[in-house]
Formats: C-alpha cells, sequence, structure tokens
C-alpha cells in the first residue's frame, strides 16, 4: 500500500510557506524533527500541533490566526490524522489514527474500552459515552448499544465485549458489575449478575461459556451463557494456576485459554477445563511486558508489550515469528486482530484514538 501525505505533514508544509522566519524556526525545532523522524507520540494529529503551539505562545498572534484557518481547512471530523507506510515482516503496512466512526458528528471515541473484530467488523467499547459501536470495514457506525439509560442503578459502562456463534453480544458492564448481553438488534435479552467484589476486566466466550477476568481477586470466572457460575482459576501468586493482575484472555481454535498476567509478565495457557498447559515468557528477550493478546484465524499469537511498544507476533505452537509497529505505538494495552490478520488495531494514551494498521 502506498504512503501518502499526512495531514499533519501538509499543515507543516504550508506553515513553512507562510509563517515569518522567527516562527517558523520556533516551528522547526518544535515538531519538523519529530515529523522526519515518525516521532509521533507526542504529535500525533493536527490537533494536537495547534494545541501545543497556541499553549506553548509559540508563533505570533497574526500567526496563530493563519494556523487555525489552516486547521479548520484540513481537519476531518472521522479519519483523520496520518497515514503512513512502512515494512513490517517482509510486508507494506499502512497506518491511520482513528478518533471517531465516519459521518457520527458528536459520537468520538471517549475513554475506549476493549473491541474486537467479529466477521470483519469492529465493535468498540466507547465508555464514555456509556455505549458500544458496530463499525464496518470503511469505519463507520452501523449501530449502537446503550446507553440503557435508568435500567440499570449506574451508567452502562461496556469495558470488553465477546460475541457468540449466535450474534449475541456479551458487554462487560464494569460500574454495575454485571455482564449485559444484547440480540442483533441491541435489545437486552438477560443480565448475569457477577458476585460483589470482583473488579471485571476482560470477558470471552469459549465454546458455550464465558470467561471473565477478575483484576482484583487475580483469577479467572467462568459462567455458563445463562449465567450459572462455574468453576475459576487463579489467586494472587507464581505458580502455573496462579496470577498477579491477569488482564486479558484470548482463546484459539482448539479452545486453548490464553490469560496475560501482567504481573508475573507471561501468558498461561491452559485447556478449557482449566488444565494448566503451558506459558510464554521472555521469548529470548523479544518479550519484556505481557498486557493485550489476541489470536487471529491460523491461530497465530499476538501479545501487546507495552514497556516496549511493539506487539510480538507467534506462531500457533508458540514461537516467535516477528516484531511488529515497534516505533509507531505508545502502549498496545488494548488489541485486536481480524481473522485474516490483515488488519490489527492497537490503542495506547490517551484512550480515545485507535491506531489501524492494514496490509
Amino acid at each position: 500500500m502506498a504512503s501518502q501525505i499526512s495531514p499533519l505533514r501538509l499543515l507543516y508544509f504550508d506553515l513553512n510557506k507562510k509563517l515569518d522566519d522567527e516562527d517558523h524556526k520556533q516551528l522547526k525545532t518544535l515538531v519538523g524533527d519529530k515529523i522526519e523522524k515518525r516521532q509521533r507520540q507526542k504529535l500525533e494529529s493536527p490537533s494536537d500541533l495547534f494545541e501545543a503551539l497556541e499553549e506553548g505562545g509559540f508563533i505570533a498572534t497574526n500567526n496563530l490566526k493563519l494556523l487555525k484557518e489552516l486547521f479548520q481547512a484540513i481537519q476531518r471530523p472521522a479519519l483523520a490524522d496520518m497515514v503512513i507506510g512502512f515494512e513490517a515482516q517482509n510486508c507494506k503496512w499502512s497506518m491511520r489514527i482513528l478518533k471517531s466512526q465516519v459521518g457520527q458528528q458528536g459520537k468520538e471515541f471517549k475513554l475506549l474500552g476493549d473491541y474486537v473484530f467479529h466477521k470483519e467488523k469492529l465493535i468498540v467499547c466507547n465508555r464514555g459515552h456509556n455505549i458500544a459501536q458496530v463499525l464496518d470495514k470503511d469505519y463507520s457506525c452501523e449501530k449502537e448499544f446503550g446507553p440503557f439509560s435508568g435500567q440499570f442503578e449506574k451508567p452502562f459502562k461496556p469495558r470488553s465485549v465477546a460475541v457468540s456463534s449466535d450474534n449475541l453480544y456479551f458487554f462487560l458492564d464494569e460500574k454495575n458489575i454485571q455482564i449485559v448481553i444484547c440480540d442483533n438488534n441491541c435489545k437486552i435479552v438477560r443480565i448475569i449478575t457477577l458476585p460483589r467484589g470482583v473488579d471485571p476486566f476482560c470477558i470471552v466466550l469459549v465454546k458455550r461459556f464465558v470467561l471473565v477476568t477478575d483484576i482484583r481477586g487475580h483469577r479467572v470466572l467462568k459462567y455458563t451463557q445463562d449465567g450459572e457460575y462455574i468453576t475459576e482459576v487463579g489467586g494472587r501468586g507464581h505458580g502455573q494456576k496462579e496470577f498477579i493482575t491477569p488482564y486479558f484472555v484470548a482463546v484459539n481454535s482448539k479452545d486453548v485459554i490464553m490469560v496475560t498476567d501482567y504481573g508475573n509478565r507471561c501468558v498461561k495457557c491452559f485447556d478449557s477445563e482449566f488444565n494448566y498447559l503451558n506459558e510464554y515468557s521472555h521469548l529470548g528477550g523479544q518479550l519484556y511486558s505481557v498486557c493485550s493478546i489476541a489470536v487471529d484465524g491460523n491461530d497465530n499469537v499476538y501479545i501487546g508489550d507495552d514497556v516496549n511498544c511493539k506487539v510480538v507476533k507467534l506462531s500457533s505452537d508458540g514461537k516467535w515469528i516477528c516484531n511488529l509497529f515497534e516505533g509507531e505505538l505508545a502502549s498496545p494495552f488494548y488489541l485486536a486482530v481480524t481473522a485474516a490478520g490483515d488488519r490489527i488495531i492497537s490503542m495506547g494514551t490517551p484512550k480515545t484514538k485507535l491506531r489501524v494498521f492494514t496490509k
């Protein structure tokens, strides 16, 4: 995929031509080198550049007006910021920043939670707006779940989502400590109330069962899809069946359950009955920290390393394949991948933007 000039770079070029010499020096000092080196963690968009210049007093008043006009001219309401091209694993990738879904004014992302791909569509937990959204391949919003005003004691805050084979949507509602199950028409069909004291973080489905991570209890809970408690695995510790802050869970086609054990810096693998199988850690120096995890249709495993700001890709048997997107990520705390492995989505900080990588 060919590289495209980002709006941020275009803005920089325009300002180069029109700003006076003194302001141009300030601009170049502030952002010029960052753009050329692709170090965009601090300045990812025209909006970021505009705010930095305005708050820092880097340009004269007359040129600030020009900056605002240029900013308004190139700002887009949905897919904006930048598109860049680079290679990883001998493939050409492009990346763009997604701040909101296409064509939905006022529906920007705000305090995002987890997200998953389901049949090539992206389901996003938009906690800041008390809704979840289903986006098509062009990232236009097809439907919204929530906010379910007045139906619960506290506002609906979907932190994580899973979708069953019969198209039921399971939303982990962190504020009300429950699982809200909706049909394809966005209607609530049932609710699973979780025990008091649970701090639920991630939800996944395996066979006909529901798994929920409890980061306060350092465990993974297992329920039927009707809400009947079955069993659990975990407890704080360093043993094979113990965790220190188990954030995320992924399940492959063989129903192997993979839990990111953040405190122990590893991924622990279990069968569907929670029998310990093996774990992934260190990988010869390729993996330092473990936060997010996802699996593609070939059972390749993708692990977010939030310390080294990269995604580590493993084969289905746990062998290291490559590191992806080093230098392009801030912190891949959440992660999703399509079945074909041709789209990978990650979010760092702040929790209002998604990085979309496409082959």
